[in-house]
């Protein structure tokens, strides 16, 4: 999405995250492309296994849209704070902060909190292969 609207250009914003770990010289060589490729991929999984486990584990539901909302907020939220952490934080512009509310929202936190919903109800556990206790 954010390279669709052309708020991140790609692969920067890839070697951007990779200078988080390595420093700026991840932004000298696209080299460092898949560097910021696993982490942003590990990041990701390690959020929705914070959801997952956090959130959803204790409160099931199918609804999911306001979660999966405040959820999307809640990671880009955090994540600016960890790139100012890191100093690699860019100065958010109307443009950048709603591509990045969108994004979070609309492709992070709705598909994790939807799935866990869908995944959640005994039919969609069937589906996965995993045992339907009885009764549900």
């Amino acid at each position: 999405f954010l390279f669709a609207v052309h708020a991140a250009p790609f692969p920067t914003v890839y070697q951007y995250i990779a200078s988080a770990v390595v420093g700026k010289v991840a932004l000298t060589s696209p080299s460092y492309v898949w560097l910021g490729v696993a982490i942003h991929f590990a990041v990701s999984i390690g959020w929705a296994l914070l959801y997952a486990y956090g959130w959803y584990a204790r409160h099931p539901s199918e609804r999911w849209v306001l979660p999966g909302l405040v959820f999307g907020i809640v990671v880009m939220v955090v994540m600016e704070i960890v790139q100012m952490i890191a100093h690699i934080a860019q100065p958010i512009t109307v443009k950048s902060g709603i591509g990045a509310l969108v994004s979070h929202i609309v492709f992070f936190g709705w598909p994790v909190a939807g799935y866990l919903a869908w995944a959640g109800k005994p039919k969609g556990i069937a589906q996965l292969g995993l045992n339907v206790p009885k009764g549900e």
